[in-house]
């Protein structure tokens, strides 16, 4: 088994059991375009954890153009262990590389063999995967991707390790942690048309605060980063619209920019101060 130390995961839930894939390989009269999909992280707040460890075994998309919705394309089929915690505020790894078929794709399937959790006192917690290893996780690429044979197609896979590793315990008091459930939490952002956010979130006296907490919206949160030791964060992968941000942490305010603006391929600077409580 692999180890890469970086981040992974996307995927879509298959319905079907029982069924058996083989890997696509292209054919001679087939036109194909080049797909990339990258990992990145909406980090884990707690500072008890060492690593956030999950395995993927394999990864299938789905042509929009095809009748069957459980129809998928296995792109991606082997062993690799990801550590979830090392992909945040900015970094990715690059999942796979591969030639696929030319068309509009909206969808993905991610199967997950096995994930873990390690604690700084060096404690395991080894975590059942519902139905990831034997149905796959179904996740909607957005917007749809469009791989074309002039040029480079790329997905990001965001894993919200937040939500997706449940705490079972008390995180002021480690020892009485029991243990983690584990509920996978995948967005697939089409990494081509979509936006980066990133700034340092300060007090009112200019110092830098860690661990704030920063999301941003559109009806309902779209994804979430925390600010590192140098009050940084970064969000990728954002769809072209309009949202709403916010910051916030322990013993302050919640601070706000009611309307941002996100452009295809664009990257821009959002920086917050917030006042003590």
């Amino acid at each position: 088994m692999k180890k890469i130390s970086f981040l992974l995961v996307l995927a879509i839930l298959l319905l079907m059991t029982g069924c058996e894939f083989s890997l696509w390989e292209p054919d001679a009269n087939t036109e194909t375009g080049k797909l990339y999909i990258h990992i990145t992280d909406a980090p884990f707040p707690f500072d008890i954890v060492e690593e956030a460890n999950i395995t993927i075994n394999k990864v299938e998309i789905r042509n929009e153009s095809d009748s069957d919705e459980d129809e998928f394309l296995v792109i991606f089929e082997d062993t690799v262990t990801f550590n979830l915690l090392e992909l945040r505020n900015g970094v990715t790894a690059t999942l796979l590389e591969t030639e696929v078929p030319v068309g509009s794709y909206n969808s993905l399937r991610l199967y997950v063999g096995e994930s873990s959790i390690l604690l700084t006192d060096q404690r395991v917690f080894d975590l059942k995967v519902p139905s990831g290893e034997q149905t796959g996780i179904k996740v909607k690429i957005s917007p749809d991707i469009i791989v074309d044979s002039l040029y480079n197609s790329e997905i990001l896979l965001d894993f919200d390790v937040s939500k997706s590793f449940v705490l079972n315990g008390n995180t002021n008091k480690p020892d009485k942690i029991k243990g983690f459930k584990f509920k996978p939490v995948v967005r697939a952002v089409n990494y081509t048309a979509a936006g980066t956010i990133a700034g340092t979130v300060i007090d009112s006296d200019k110092t830098v605060l860690e661990n704030m907490e920063v999301w941003i919206e559109a009806d309902t949160i779209v994804t979430t980063a925390y600010t590192n030791d140098k009050g940084i964060y970064g969000i990728l992968g954002i769809p072209e619209g309009t949202y709403s941000m916010y910051a916030t942490g322990e013993g302050y305010d919640t601070a706000m920019h009611e309307v941002v603006e996100v452009f295809e391929g664009e990257r821009m600077i959002k920086n917050f101060t917030l006042n003590p409580l």
